[in-house]
């Protein structure tokens, strides 16, 4: 049984997008990440924003949160790959959103940070990030319906995922 809550939205999360005409959202907290995930991805962000405590941070625990948005992503893209056989040539818009939702959160968590904005920004200051990853972004952002955009965000999850590995196995050689 999970707690009840409402989050504002900061007007810099209320891209149309993702959260078209909110201003807040009621979600459930439970303590298993997954469900959380499951009900609204930017959900353990929003609270951080809002000084809300959670019993985790998923950025700081990147190691065991990233397989959950590996997980969900791979089910996205398998479904999103039929739609465009189904419906010619267009992608289902909420699959696509919801697939760019976990890639924001991936990209994000992997470099220690939650996600502060929807609206777009730069990721310069991040160490793992794929080449030209903020002009792929935005391309798919425009037109996420279409066919080249979810080929750019199955490239950006490959990509990631590469580096995700790569950060996990420097990590151990620190240690």
């Amino acid at each position: 049984m999970g707690k009840k809550i409402s989050v504002k939205l900061p007007n810099d999360f209320r891209n149309s997008l993702f959260f078209e005409g909110l201003s807040e959202i009621t979600v459930t907290i439970h303590d298993d990440l997954e469900e959380n995930l499951a009900q609204s991805p930017f959900i353990y962000d929003l609270c951080d924003r809002n000084e809300i405590k959670l019993p985790m941070k998923p950025w700081n625990n990147w190691e065991t949160s990233i397989p959950y948005l590996l997980k969900y992503w791979k089910k996205l893209d398998q479904s999103i790959q039929e739609s465009f056989q189904n419906h010619k040539g267009k992608a289902d818009r909420h699959k696509m959103l919801q697939s760019l939702s976990y890639y924001l959160l991936f990209i994000h968590w992997l470099n220690n940070q939650p996600v502060q904005t929807l609206s777009f920004h730069p990721f310069s200051q991040f160490s793992y990030k794929p080449v030209n990853v903020e002009e792929r972004l935005k391309f798919i952002m425009q037109k996420p319906e279409q066919y080249h955009s979810f080929i750019q965000l199955q490239q950006l999850f490959h990509e990631t995922e590469k580096l995700f590995y790569k950060r996990k196995a420097l990590d151990k050689l620190k240690k």
